[in-house]
């Protein structure tokens, strides 16, 4: 994994909880970023970002998006942050260095971040950024099924990492799997490309 930040100085492994799955219809409600370094020359993670942002005027949060986040209408309007913010934080990620984004199932999240941007930031972030899709290299290492409990089953991290459908958790979990599959065999810059190849 070393050799990946001699092209990247930060890895931002992302992770969103929304509303549905249609971006073009749905709304982030959770998004969080794991921010991996290099110290002293091993990878490390230097900072996560969690943040719960409300949803916009009319909206509502599903009933099912509750019972699998444990994320509430009221939880969005106590703790989240205008939408705006949560694109400028985001941005302010991307752009702080060589930025490499890897989530599991990339093209999800970036089609909602894409969203998301477009209606309260800049969506031209995005195009600044390289992207590695985690559950793309699982499907290539692993047989069926591919879900992100399975991943972290398959690599024996069940006592570290957690599923939880929470962004935070699901996103330092994805980088746990990363790692392993780093171990595993070192490959994994093949699966790297321009983020906006994902959307």
């Amino acid at each position: 994994m070393e050799r990946l930040f001699t092209t990247y100085d930060t890895i931002l492994v992302v992770d969103t909880e929304t509303t549905g799955l249609r971006p073009h219809l749905d709304h982030v409600v959770e998004l969080a970023a794991v921010a991996v370094t290099a110290r002293d020359g091993k990878p490390a993670v230097t900072s996560v970002y969690d943040q719960l942002l409300r949803l916009p005027d009319g909206c509502a949060l599903p009933w099912f998006i509750t019972k699998l986040t444990g994320i509430t209408e009221s939880m969005l309007i106590r703790e989240g942050i205008d939408r705006a913010r949560g694109c400028d934080d985001f941005a302010a990620m991307v752009r702080s260095g060589r930025t490499l984004l890897a989530a599991y199932n990339a093209p999800f999240d970036l089609r909602f971040l894409q969203s998301l941007l477009r209606g309260y930031g800049d969506e031209t972030v995005l195009a600044q950024a390289d992207a590695l899709d985690v559950l793309q290299v699982f499907r290539r290492r692993r047989p069926k099924p591919h879900k992100l409990c399975h991943a972290i089953t398959a690599y024996g991290l069940d006592d570290f990492a957690c599923n939880s459908h929470r962004a935070s958790d699901d996103a330092l979990a994805t980088w746990m799997v990363l790692e392993a599959m780093d171990r595993e065999c070192p490959d994994v810059e093949r699966y790297i490309r321009p983020a906006v190849k994902f959307l």
